[in-house]
């Protein structure tokens, strides 16, 4: 039997992607190296050592080679940007080498992942076994929490990061409520959120129970109580309603008028559980400390922004070198605070602060190749993780990979179906 190296490479990079939001939170073994930096180095080996392997079987789609010219500008400016900040003040030097490296390996996976011309018809069986691994770890957790019990749940035999070690004090995924392997209700959702788009927008993927099963994926999202994950589920099924559904005009005028009135009527009921109401008032509504989620997660990246000197606001001020660029010419924004980490901003506002505007129409070009023209799948994706983007730090994370590569395997899907109805 011949095996396919090319293939196997491929199942073996698209699982590592998909445990990269999973494993984030733990160093390599024996080591005080994030085990995700470990896997994207991996994967940019693999990437590399696939390249190398000739196979007759190798995918092209024009819009994703288009993106990946504009992401490879991007990642070659974003480059450049970061390494001029950091060469020439001290206050930018004291930035590790090996933060530097792991940025440019970031670039350079998701260059290659659209770059690589790879079948990504895997990517959902993959994704979808660990989706419904993760309900059924909630699950298991909601019954030990009815039952009055609360144990960890983070992976054994490995130490937290620097930036987690916090998590080493909470009871890791059942901290509040029940979050799978996640230590925040936030990534527990956002991972399993791009289900809902595939269960709702299209019918190639989910084959028996779509609606059903989309269902069950939502209610454990809201049941987490996360503003995030309740923002984004009434924003599938919102899409589903109006636009991304397979209804002739008229069916779909009255499912969007129906449509419209349960998203209403859920909301309403949702706002009449405490804990959903606190949780909704806590997104947009000062606290006891007069601060709100969107004044740290949304408001204050576009107020530092708006702080820039005009040269900066066009060029940025370099990968994660806002903190010195602020010390040295004095700004502050009305949102900053001293608990908070400082150079946590959404992945919308990253790109702004430190890649400036010419950064920004770069990403423009990139993501435009994937919405256009695409199905409705596809855009409902690309939608999602713009959503998430505004809100979520996953700029060059696993989590934006992950839904790379989810987008790409919908591209790829919808390119072969339209393959075959020309051939029929």
């Amino acid at each position: 039997m011949k095996i396919n190296i090319r293939s196997c490479l491929t199942k073996f990079i698209v699982s590592l992607i998909l445990i990269m939001p999973i494993i984030r939170y733990y160093n390599f073994w024996g080591t005080n190296i994030g085990f995700e930096a470990v896997l994207k180095s991996f994967v940019l080996l693999l990437l590399i050592l696939i390249l190398l392997v000739r196979n007759r079987r190798i995918f092209y789609e024009p819009s994703i080679q288009k993106s990946g010219n504009y992401f490879f500008l991007f990642a070659l400016y974003a480059t450049i940007v970061t390494l001029i900040y950091q060469s020439y003040s001290v206050y930018y030097q004291s930035r590790s080498v090996n933060f530097t490296i792991a940025f440019i390996v970031s670039l350079l996976v998701i260059s290659l992942l659209l770059y690589a011309k790879i079948d990504y018809s895997c990517v959902f069986k993959v994704y979808s076994f660990l989706v419904w691994f993760m309900v059924a770890t909630c699950i298991f957790q909601w019954i030990l929490l009815i039952m009055g019990v609360r144990v960890p749940f983070n992976l054994p035999g490995l130490n937290y990061t620097s930036s987690w070690e916090q998590l080493s004090s909470q009871t890791f995924g059942m901290d509040e409520y029940p979050t799978a392997l996640f230590s925040e209700k936030a990534h527990f959702c956002e991972y399993l959120i791009p289900y809902v788009a595939f269960c709702l927008f299209s019918e190639d993927f989910v084959k028996n129970h779509r609606i059903l099963k989309a269902v069950i994926i939502s209610l454990l999202t809201i049941m987490s109580t996360s503003g995030n994950g309740v923002v984004l589920v009434f924003l599938c099924w919102g899409l589903y309603f109006t636009f991304f559904n397979e209804l002739d005009f008229r069916n779909r005028m009255l499912l969007s008028i129906i449509g419209v009135a349960v998203i209403g009527i859920s909301f309403y009921a949702l706002t009449q559980i405490d804990i959903i109401n606190a949780m909704l008032s806590m997104l947009f509504t000062n606290n006891i400390y007069g601060y709100s989620k969107a004044n740290y997660r949304v408001y204050r990246g576009f107020d530092i922004y708006s702080l820039l000197p005009i040269t900066q606001k066009l060029f940025g001020v370099g990968y994660y070198n806002m903190e010195p660029f602020a010390s040295i010419h004095n700004i502050v924004s009305q949102y900053d605070t001293q608990w908070n980490i400082y150079e946590y901003f959404s992945a919308f506002t990253q790109i702004l602060i430190y890649f400036g505007s010419l950064g920004f129409v770069f990403i423009v070009g990139h993501i435009i190749p994937l919405f256009k023209n695409q199905s409705n799948l596809t855009k409902g994706l690309v939608i999602l993780l713009i959503a998430i983007s505004v809100s979520s730090e996953i700029l060059l994370q696993g989590f934006h990979m992950m839904f790379l590569i989810l987008i790409l395997s919908s591209i790829q899907d919808n390119s072969l179906n339209r393959l075959y109805d020309d051939v029929i």
